[in-house]
């Protein structure tokens, strides 16, 4: 019975396959197997009590008991936090009837079950933060694994790619790297293994040689999957598939058996005197409570270590963007009304000047040098295009030593040699850029982040929950990185050099690397700090302003605009955070099982108060920054109104893309900000603009909406006749104006000008003061003076969309620059109502501001 032990532990590990990174998390998946698994504890659990001398634990057990169980049900944790309630149970179990032997078993089985899941908690932290990230190296698996395939005769090779197995009419390419072979599975098996010794069903050295095997097994069972693959002409998911990889790994079990015979008895309670005056001279109480001191101040360091990020001294913020060495995303050509087509929109000119509303930014045009770099804050590294020169490293790595901070930007594939150029200075901070880009896992698509809920890094803090990525390439870090992005659910492909752009063919890929990759880092160095990021695409006009990436821009540079003022500080941390761990576990052992339980009780809710601290702390420290300038904003709700830019996926068919119009708001100095509320919207200065209302108005935001407009606000609001549940009608009404959404026919007679376009197929304004005369003498745009503020309404929002402004990167054609002038005239009142912006080549320099008549 003792072996049940070993299969409930693999039921639990195998459970994990159907959480992340599997990109189809089933949950309830985890919990039939967790709970099949402590089932079979339980049964084991019960033989076990046959043999062994029952015991009650003492009342006292009772507090760190019920707060296991209130923890696992209130802290709002994932499904696997729910092991704390079995191990709190168990203890209740142990205090009320641990004396019998159906109570001894049963509490014995579900402190096994609890400790095991816990314990795999531990594992997946481990396996999140430090193995998953760096475990995608093939040199040693693929020279074992290539090195045993020839040894039995099959045509292998071992490259630098991965390993290649040869036929006559074909080539299979694998990456056995540790995440592809199984590291999280077999990860959360070895800490099973060490949660079976700490409730002594296996001795400790059996933890040793359980490791082996398990390492050897993940080894064959690889060699195992990557034939059979080979056999099949290669599956996309045949590495990952959580089906596939359970069915694979329950063999494991079978080899784990033999580790239970060391064990001489199934007891589980070293502790068996029952006279408490015996047990009070082995535990006594002051003891206990060197157990909970302990235990809270190692986890309240480690917690420090982890998630608590000094704010050091702010700087001035001066800032030098490298323009010297690329020739890629420019910052200094102007994102305006004249300039069109692919280069106008992939570069960096929004982020730079966006940045310069915050700190004082500046372009660079010559060498990096000590003198140069001593006059500012923070530098700006970009997709660089040549190469840095041995003197200009030692410059930046002395920079940043002494107090500088650098902000390092890289692409996906090593496109245009970015990888190449960067890493001659990355890795001298521990980082290196990888030649690959990221997609998501099973769909091939663009990775979407989504921002952990605990302990965010400060860098991310302000971003949404759901982040959109444009390709980035992953990147490693040494033990000294600490990861702002770390992504799972993704897949990475290497460069493909014949491509162009290097982009590898996403289908039918077997050469591919899976699990966690960090996406962007961050390291201190010195009195200096860097941040470095894979995905400049993000930073492009196009999608500077896509909700969550100002707030990611601002959030690296003012993280690396701050001086380290004790720069030893983490290393301590560690240090004092390990050594009271350490002191805790050898002063719970005076108490058996028990004092596991207080240990695991305390550094739990130690664990839940101070990450929260130090999330506020972050918070507290890492304000988004105030600009230095005034600037014009415009705010787009989104929970009334109905429109799409790209902010969790890029555009299809059916939607109402207005991503031109969101972009063009740039060319005119505007900055578009999208919000998920309207309470959100209005909190921002700037104007406020409603797209096709879908969602009706509550009294107090009608009100809102009319105060702001009161007191000098101006409030956009665009219809249109294809929206037949229009909840504009109030907001409309309280400013004296209305919609009539009956679409307008071309009219007889009239010719096919292009000052047409602004009105057919639209609605009609009632009311105001018109901007687009209809020639029947009706209005399709209207202007409403409120107080000090103003109403722009519009009746033909359609016109806005994409599919009629054209795509981004496109060079508008007559009717599509006519609608692009009408926008920035519309967008000028938000600046002054009577000042327009000059006529640009082709456009009429008289008449009507609007129309052109």
């Amino acid at each position: 019975m003792k072996r049940l032990y070993i299969w409930g532990m693999v039921c639990w590990s195998i459970g994990w396959l159907f959480l992340w990174p599997n990109p189809d998390a089933l949950p309830t998946k985890f919990l039939w197997l967790a709970g099949i698994g402590t089932l079979v504890i339980l049964v084991a659990g019960w033989a076990g009590s046959q043999h062994d001398t029952p015991r009650r634990w003492p009342w006292r057990a009772l507090i760190p008991a019920v707060a296991l169980v209130l923890f696992g049900f209130f802290a709002n944790a994932d499904i696997p936090y729910s092991a704390t309630i079995l191990i709190g149970i168990a203890a209740i179990v142990m205090v009320v009837a641990g004396k019998t032997r159906t109570g001894h078993g049963l509490g014995d089985g579900l402190l096994v079950a609890g400790t095991i899941g816990l314990m795999q908690v531990v594992g997946a932290y481990l396996y999140f933060v430090y193995l998953g990230p760096r475990g995608h190296g093939t040199a040693v698996p693929t020279a074992i694994l290539s090195a045993a395939f020839r040894l039995f005769g099959i045509n292998a090779a071992g490259l630098a790619d991965g390993i290649h197995l040869f036929a006559t009419d074909r080539l299979y390419h694998s990456v056995p790297t540790l995440n592809n072979m199984g590291l999280l599975v077999f990860t959360q098996i070895f800490m099973g293994l060490i949660a079976l010794a700490v409730t002594g069903k296996l001795r400790a050295r059996s933890v040793f040689t359980g490791g082996l095997i398990v390492a050897l097994f993940a080894f064959a069972r690889y060699a195992a999957v990557l034939l059979w693959d080979y056999h099949q002409n290669g599956f996309a998911a045949t590495y990952w598939d959580p089906s596939l990889f359970a069915w694979t790994v329950w063999p494991v079990g079978i080899f784990l058996q033999g580790l239970t015979h060391s064990v001489r008895t199934p007891g589980t309670i070293p502790l068996k005197p029952e006279d408490p005056a015996i047990l009070q001279r082995r535990a006594p109480l002051r003891r206990l409570a060197v157990t909970i001191v302990a235990a809270a101040l190692g986890i309240y360091a480690w917690t420090a270590y982890e998630g608590y990020h000094p704010a050091g001294e702010r700087k001035a913020g001066r800032m030098l963007i490298d323009e010297f060495h690329s020739d890629w995303e420019w910052t200094e050509m102007p994102f305006d009304t004249v300039w069109y087509g692919q280069q106008s929109t992939y570069n960096f000119y929004c982020l730079a000047e966006y940045w310069n509303k915050f700190y004082q930014m500046d372009r660079g045009h010559d060498t990096l040098t000590p003198a140069l770099l001593s006059k500012y804050d923070i530098l700006v590294l970009k997709v660089p295009t040549s190469p840095y020169t041995p003197k200009e490293v030692d410059a930046v790595y002395d920079y940043v030593q002494n107090g500088g901070g650098l902000i390092l930007i890289g692409e996906h594939t090593n496109v245009f040699g970015y990888a190449t150029f960067l890493n001659p200075i990355a890795t001298r901070f521990g980082i290196r850029y990888i030649a690959d880009i990221v997609y998501e896992l099973k769909t091939g698509d663009l990775n979407l982040h989504r921002k952990p809920g605990l302990m965010p890094h400060p860098v991310a803090q302000n971003m949404p929950a759901d982040f959109l990525f444009g390709g980035p390439c992953s990147m490693y870090g040494d033990l000294s990185a600490r990861s702002i992005i770390t992504e799972k659910d993704i897949k990475t492909l290497p460069a493909d050099y014949t491509q162009r752009n290097f982009f590898p063919e996403r289908s039918g890929q077997t050469s591919y690397r899976f699990g966690i990759f960090s996406l962007s880092l961050s390291v201190r160095c010195g009195k200096g700090r860097v941040v470095s990021f894979g995905d400049s695409t993000l930073w492009s006009n196009f999608f500077m302003f896509v909700p969550g990436k100002p707030e990611l821009a601002l959030g690296l540079a003012e993280y690396v605009n701050r001086k380290e003022s004790f720069p030893y500080w983490r290393m301590l941390t560690l240090l004092f955070g390990t050594i009271a761990l350490l002191v805790a576990m050898v002063s719970a052992t005076g108490f058996g099982l028990e004092g596991w339980v207080w240990l695991a009780a305390v550094s739990l809710l130690t664990f839940a108060g101070s990450s929260r601290l130090f999330e506020a702390i972050n918070q507290k420290n890492y304000p988004l920054p105030t600009a230095r300038m005034p600037f014009a904003q415009l705010n787009f709700e989104s929970e009334h109104s109905r429109f799409f830019i790209p902010e969790l996926r890029l555009a299809r068919e059916p939607d109402k893309d207005f991503s031109t119009f969101f972009l063009w708001t740039q060319r005119v100095g505007v900055v578009p900000r999208k919000f998920p509320t309207l309470e959100e919207a209005m909190d921002q200065p700037g104007g406020q603009i409603i797209i096709d209302p879908v969602t009706p108005f509550d009294p107090d935001e009608l009100q809102r909406l009319k105060d702001f407009v009161e007191h000098g606000g101006t409030l956009y609001i665009f219809d249109d006749p294809s929206n037949r549940i229009s909840t504009s009608g109030p907001l409309l009404q309280q400013f004296g104006l209305s919609f009539d959404l009956r679409p307008i026919a071309p009219q007889a007679g009239i010719g096919n000008d292009l000052k047409n376009t602004l009105w057919e197929g639209g609605g009609r304004v009632i009311g105001g003061e018109p901007l687009v005369t209809i020639p029947d003498g009706s209005v399709s745009c209207a202007l409403k003076k409120a107080s000090a503020g103003q109403v722009i309404a519009f009746a033909n929002s359609h016109l806005f969309e994409r599919k009629t402004m054209g795509y981004t990167a496109m060079v508008p054609n007559p009717i599509q620059n006519t609608i692009s002038q009408f926008e920035y005239r519309l967008m000028s009142y938000m600046h002054d109502p009577l000042a327009w912006p000059q006529t640009t080549a082709g456009q009429a320099s008289q008449g009507n501001p609007v129309t052109g008549e």
